[in-house]
């Protein structure tokens, strides 16, 4: 079966967008610093979290229950601490979010990366539409 000149891969794809490119760019970071950062959590918060996003100086970390996310609100200054101090990023705020267990990586990230992927769906959208000729 050959492939059509058409159908490209969806790395091809994804390299082609640029905001694409950004947003799985930006995915790998978090989920490489969420790596690095679950080694310097206080023992009773480690494991409990991980980091889904830095938002100007709010981090964002997702738990799988309410308990999980009491105890990481609990050391929350410490954790901050650790993140300015080791990792040197200038957050000063935590949001907690309670997610359910075994809740897709991308779909966690896709709520919380709504307002920014509504906004460039439809640039996006408007921008293929405008190459058809159907704007």
């Amino acid at each position: 079966m050959t492939r059509s000149k058409k159908l490209q891969s969806i790395n091809e794809s994804i390299s082609q967008h640029k905001t694409l490119s950004a947003l799985l760019n930006h995915a790998q970071k978090i989920e490489t610093l969420d790596g690095q950062l679950q080694k310097s959590l206080p023992a009773p918060v480690k494991g409990l979290c991980q980091l889904a996003h830095i938002r100007g100086e709010t981090a964002v970390f997702s738990c799988e229950s309410q308990i999980a996310a009491s105890k990481v609100r609990m050391f929350s200054r410490d954790i901050l601490q650790t993140m300015q101090r080791e990792y040197k990023i200038s957050v000063k705020k935590i949001k907690v979010m309670v997610t359910p267990p075994n809740t897709p990586k991308i779909e966690l990230y896709s709520v919380i990366m709504r307002p920014f992927l509504a906004h460039n769906y439809y640039a996006i959208s408007r921008k293929n539409k405008s190459r058809m000729g159907t704007a």
